[in-house]
C-alpha cells in the first residue's frame, strides 16, 4: 500500500508549488534506514517508468540534517514539491505559518478518505482542511504502571473522561499523572500529539 499510495501522491503532486519546470518534480526524503530508501526509490522509480514526461528529481536527507533545515526549505523560492514531514503538531505548525498548501481537492478526487483510518486521516486534517497525504502510519501510546494502579485501585482508562479521572486521583496521592521522555522538541512535539 505504501508504494501505490507514493506513487499516487507523486502523481497527483506534480502541480507548481514552486517555480521549477512544468515537467520536473522536485522530491525531498527524510531517511532513516536503507530499506526505508529502498521502499521510496522503487516506488518513485516505478511513478517514473510511468511518466516519462515527468524528470524526478530526489534529495536524499539524514533524520537529523533534514529535521534542522527543513523550515527553511519550506521557505526557499526553490527547494522541493513533494515533502515528507509529520503530521499532528508538527504539521500544524507549518500550516499556521502558510507554509503548506492544503490538499482538499486531491483527497476528494482520489478517494483517500476511504483508503485511511479516521485516525490517519484527522493526523492531517486541521480546520476541516486537510494538508498531507499520510504514507505510513505507526502508533503512539501511553503505558501505565499496572500495580501502582491496582495499589491505588484505578480502573486503566478507556475514554478520555476515564483517563483524566485516573489522572486526577495520581495527583491527589501525589504522583505526577504522565511523563515524557523527550531529549529533543520533535520527541516533545510528536508526544504531545497524543494528547490533542
Amino acid at each position: 500500500m505504501l508504494r501505490q499510495l507514493l506513487v499516487r501522491s507523486l502523481l497527483l503532486l506534480q502541480f507548481p508549488l514552486v517555480s521549477h519546470a512544468s515537467n520536473e518534480l522536485h522530491v525531498s526524503l527524510l531517511l532513516i534506514n536503507a530499506t526505508q530508501r529502498n521502499a521510496y526509490h522503487d516506488a518513485i522509480d516505478d511513478f517514473s517508468r510511468k511518466n516519462p514526461d515527468i524528470e524526478v528529481f530526489v534529495k536524499d536527507f539524514e533524520s537529523e540534517y533534514y529535521k534542522a533545515n527543513v523550515k527553511s526549505w519550506l521557505v526557499s523560492e526553490r527547494h522541493s514539491d513533494v515533502m515528507y514531514w509529520f503530521s499532528g503538531q508538527r504539521l500544524k505548525e507549518f500550516i499556521s505559518k502558510g507554509w503548506v498548501k492544503e490538499l482538499d481537492s486531491l483527497w476528494e478526487g482520489s478517494g483517500w478518505s476511504n483508503q485511511f483510518t479516521l485516525g490517519a486521516e484527522s493526523s492531517v486534517t486541521f480546520a476541516g482542511r486537510k494538508y498531507a497525504l499520510p504514507v505510513h502510519y505507526y502508533p503512539w501510546a501511553i503505558y501505565y504502571k499496572k500495580s501502582l494502579f491496582q495499589r491505588l485501585s484505578i480502573d486503566p482508562p478507556t475514554s478520555w473522561k476515564t483517563f483524566l479521572e485516573a489522572c486526577e486521583k495520581l495527583q491527589q496521592n501525589n504522583i505526577t499523572p504522565l511523563i515524557l521522555g523527550a531529549n529533543t522538541n520533535g520527541r516533545f512535539q510528536s508526544g504531545s500529539s497524543i494528547l490533542t
